[in-house]
């Protein structure tokens, strides 16, 4: 977190400052944890949204699910079979030209 308060993505307020200038009640607080990350040494500070808070409900809690799964239908995972149908389709598109794929690595997405 400090790297970002120093970087200016951040902005950081001790929780004593926040509670002598009255603010405190009006701000949702969600615990911080560490997590380790392979190949990081910083890991990464992650969020418990699902935390409430004596004056807020958790931010999972916000949501309105049904309208959510309307909006955002869960996808279906394409099958073996499916990749190779896709891969048909593009090379019967681009009427014979030489045609190459690659996998996407997205472990870090």
């Amino acid at each position: 977190m400090l790297e970002l308060v120093r970087e200016g993505r951040a902005i950081a307020f001790s929780r004593d400052a926040m509670e002598s200038s009255g603010q405190m009640d009006k701000v949702h607080v969600s615990p911080l944890v560490w997590a380790p990350k392979a190949n990081k040494i910083k890991g990464r500070t992650c969020m418990h949204l699902s935390k409430a808070s004596k004056n807020f409900p958790s931010v999972n809690e916000s949501i309105d699910v049904a309208r959510s799964e309307r909006l955002y239908p869960k996808p279906s995972l394409p099958l073996l079979p499916d990749v190779a149908e896709m891969a048909c389709r593009q090379r019967d598109a681009c009427g014979g030209a030489h045609l190459s794929g690659a996998t996407v690595d997205v472990s870090s997405a």
